[in-house]
């Protein structure tokens, strides 16, 4: 057996990994609005809360 060959630079880093961190990123941003909505939800009084606002928190929050 001879050396290890070594990796050119471009071939490094797996060709899905970018993918993978928007995929990521995509998701924690849903977390985040849906925690966004169910603050508002809590923090509005109650006659100017759109009737739309916990349905949309919930559902950006249990999509991952």
């Amino acid at each position: 057996m001879g050396p290890p060959q070594r990796q050119q630079p471009d071939q490094a880093r797996p060709a899905g990994s970018a993918c993978v961190w928007v995929v990521v990123v995509l998701l924690l941003l849903a977390v985040l609005a849906g925690g966004g909505c169910l603050v508002l939800y809590l923090t509005l009084p109650p006659a100017e809360v759109p009737p739309w606002l916990p349905a949309a928190g919930l559902a950006l929050v249990a999509l991952p």
